[in-house]
């Protein structure tokens, strides 16, 4: 039996540029609310100093650059 890659278990199909479109949406959508938590980790880190606050920032510093490399793929700028 021959597998479409966008082909679900329960046989469902979308079309590819429709596929494109939901992953662009939804890695925007991720993009934005993780740049806006980690405002408010700055906000908390400069109110309250703590290495935690620190390295979830940076964390997501470093997903938020790659999500830029993803969206980039698919033609896509934030």
């Amino acid at each position: 039996m021959k597998h479409n890659t966008n082909q679900l278990k329960s046989n469902m199909y979308i079309d590819w540029e429709t596929s494109d479109r939901i992953t662009i949406s939804n890695l925007m959508q991720t993009y934005y609310d993780t740049k806006e938590f980690n405002d408010s980790i700055a906000i908390s880190n400069s109110e309250n100093p703590s290495k935690h606050f620190a390295e979830d920032y940076m964390y997501n510093m470093r997903l938020l650059d790659s999500i830029k490399v993803v969206l980039s793929y698919f033609g896509e700028e934030v």
